[in-house]
């Protein structure tokens, strides 16, 4: 009889993800860092992006592709790097979530997609994050009616009880919405280890 793979079969699958996506980070252009008032931030930039039609062939415009970019780059500096920085509560996320995937953020899944109430740092910071691989659906006419966006991120920073670090590595799914592009889906999973945590490895999806 064959036996269901275990939660630590699943953890262990997670972590093992979360390793390659990380090797693929820390080679070249992998890293997109600025500081702002003392502050580490993110910037992002689009890797890979390519369109599947169930119509015409198209290609997703430059524009869409920019809207995408700062949707998820919003969502990473103020969903996890500013928190852990600053030890305050995530910052209105409403504009880059839809109201159903905010519902859920704001539930059971934010202890995945939000860093919060993590260690104080006391000073050295570290951000990673490889550029973001884009993959669009078209619909029957051509129109791009969504795309999932590849995040991997890794963030490091030190306490007063030593060294921890968050990685994150999952797919966030867009759509239009309300004139831009918002998060509506998402498949993503964090491990956050180190001084003063517990290990975790989590995941959330839509």
């Amino acid at each position: 009889m064959t036996r269901a793979p275990s939660r630590r079969h699943h953890v262990l699958a997670f972590l093992v993800a979360v390793a390659v996506g990380l090797t693929a980070c820390s080679g070249g252009g992998g890293k997109h860092v600025k500081r702002s008032r003392g502050l580490v931030t993110l910037e992002l930039k689009a890797g890979t992006v390519s369109v599947e039609s169930a119509g015409p062939p198209v290609t997703l415009a430059d524009s869409a592709r920019d809207q995408i970019v700062t949707t998820v780059d919003r969502y990473v500096n103020e969903a996890s790097l500013k928190p852990i920085e600053t030890r305050k509560p995530a910052g209105d996320l409403s504009a880059l979530f839809t109201a159903d995937a905010l519902a859920r953020i704001s539930g059971p899944d934010r202890a995945v997609l939000v860093d919060e109430q993590l260690p104080e740092p006391t000073g050295g910071v570290t951000a990673r994050a490889s550029p973001i691989d884009l993959v669009g659906l078209a619909d029957g006419n051509g129109a791009v009616v969504l795309v999932s966006a590849r995040v991997t991120i890794d963030i490091g920073a030190k306490s007063a009880r030593g060294r921890f670090r968050v990685q994150r590595l999952g797919d966030l799914v867009l759509a239009p919405d309300a004139g831009g592009w918002r998060i509506f889906g998402y498949d993503v999973g964090v491990n956050r280890t180190g001084a003063g945590l517990e290990p975790t490895a989590k995941k959330a999806k839509t």
